[in-house]
């Protein structure tokens, strides 16, 4: 049986960092992603094992996840948990950015000696 501590003490929140849109837009990468959720910014980068898997995180990288991360209708514990990922506070008068739609990056270099082994056996086929 593991049990999760969770803090309950109020935040210090005249001591929390203040960043932009433009600083939370510019953490979009899988090993450096940030949301904001309602005014505050996390950073989700090592919050690796989300039972909707990474994929569901990652495709909001720099953005609000208010919205989306309400509807789910998640529990009261990941309610609980995404306070654990604080790292700042929000400037709601800083300027909104308007991110590019994420795509997932697709590696084929598994496929080019595949390719290769086909494209000879088709020309020994016919020429030989």
């Amino acid at each position: 049986m593991s049990v999760t501590c969770i803090s309950h003490f109020p935040r210090d929140m005249s001591k929390e960092k203040v960043y932009t849109y433009e600083q939370v837009a510019s953490h979009t990468t899988e090993k450096d992603f940030w949301v904001t959720y309602k005014d505050k910014v996390l950073d989700l980068t090592k919050f690796s094992n989300h039972p909707g898997g990474p994929d569901v995180l990652f495709e909001n990288a720099g953005d609000d996840i208010t919205d989306s991360f309400n509807d789910i209708g998640h529990s009261e514990a990941a309610k609980e948990l995404l306070e654990t990922f604080i790292v700042g506070k929000l400037d709601l008068n800083s300027k909104k950015v308007k991110l590019s739609p994420k795509t997932p990056e697709k590696d084929f270099s598994g496929l080019v000696l595949p390719i290769i082994i086909l494209l000879l056996a088709i020309v020994a086929y016919f020429y030989l």
